[in-house]
């Protein structure tokens, strides 16, 4: 038989292995409560939380300026992050930019017609103005939204005074082409403005009150997207 001194000996020893026990229950615990309190707290961060940063974005935009309602997307174009988004609707965008392309020459054969028929009424018709070696179209290319990609295609664009250029949007998002250097330019818009133009469709920009000079212009949506028009 044990004698007493003996058994308190015994309780000393096992004594602080059980508090070490129960400390690290309680860290546990702690860390689990912790865990539970930040998930119900923040939320999941998932896939999905691109796609909200750039849904606020874009809300942000449309109250800013104005834009017409955002397009529902698929249920399988919302699997797929933004910053691809523009590669999975290429087939799409690519769509859109024979759309364009059809518009601006079906545009182009009404002024040929409206032309020949000036001349057959009553003589010579006045030439119409034609832009310079690059021609009298700006494609605004897709991908253009994204900051630093090619955006104004050409970047500086020489037509004669007078003349007419088509813009034609071959991005999925809206943009214009707006006379100024940006939205702080007190002359902002005061030149010339296609306003928005929708992905995959075009406007006819009127230069008929601009003189010879040189111009910059942006994007409203995009400011970061800017180009020069060379009116002579």
């Amino acid at each position: 038989m044990s004698s007493p001194h003996s058994h308190n000996e015994e309780s000393k020893g096992y004594s602080p292995h059980m508090r070490g026990v129960a400390l690290g229950i309680l860290v546990m615990g702690v860390s689990l409560a912790t865990i539970i309190i930040l998930w119900a707290t923040i939320g999941y961060i998932g896939p999905d939380f691109s796609t909200q940063v750039m849904e606020r974005q874009q809300t942000w935009l449309n109250e800013q300026y104005g834009l017409p309602p955002l397009p529902e997307l698929s249920p399988e174009m919302l699997e797929v992050p933004p910053s691809l988004r523009n590669v999975a609707q290429q087939g799409q965008g690519g769509a859109n930019q024979t759309q364009g392309d059809e518009a601006a020459q079906q545009q182009g054969g009404e002024t040929a017609n409206q032309t020949q028929q000036g001349e057959t009424a009553g003589g010579t018709a006045a030439p119409a103005a034609t832009g310079g070696g690059t021609g009298s179209t700006i494609n605004i290319l897709e991908g253009s939204s994204i900051q630093g990609s090619p955006d104004y295609d050409p970047d500086e664009l020489t037509v004669s005074a007078g003349a007419e250029v088509t813009v034609v949007n071959q991005d999925t998002l809206p943009h214009s082409a707006t006379s100024g250097t940006g939205p702080q330019d007190p002359n902002s818009a005061q030149l010339f403005d296609t306003s928005l133009i929708n992905g995959g469709e075009s406007a006819a920009l009127s230069l008929a009150q601009v003189s010879p000079g040189q111009y910059d212009y942006y994007c409203i949506v995009h400011p970061y997207m800017t180009g020069k028009l060379v009116v002579q």
